[in-house]
């Protein structure tokens, strides 16, 4: 079994999710370029996510605008979990 040292995912319109996986090949068995299936377990979990510039970082903690009515907004703290290509 060959260790992955890399996972870069690109998700686009209508869902179209493509992922680069970088494995380590110490043994060139596999040849740089080729295509392969492979099964990959994601956790399913389901969770808010923002892009990354609507958190407000001020003084070592995390914010974010909510509404909270006419237009009106209230800046509320939220804990960061995961972040990953420019969405939190």
């Amino acid at each position: 079994m060959k260790r992955v040292s890399q996972i870069k995912v690109k998700i686009f319109p209508k869902t179209v999710i493509k992922k680069h996986i970088a494995i380590l090949n110490n043994t060139k068995i596999l040849v740089s370029g080729t295509y392969m299936n492979a099964a990959i377990e994601v956790k399913n979990n389901q969770a808010f996510t923002l892009p990354e510039e609507a958190i407000v970082h001020f003084e070592n903690k995390k914010y974010i605008y909510k509404s909270a009515s006419n237009n009106q907004f209230e800046m509320t703290e939220v804990t960061v979990r995961e972040s990953e290509n420019g969405f939190t």
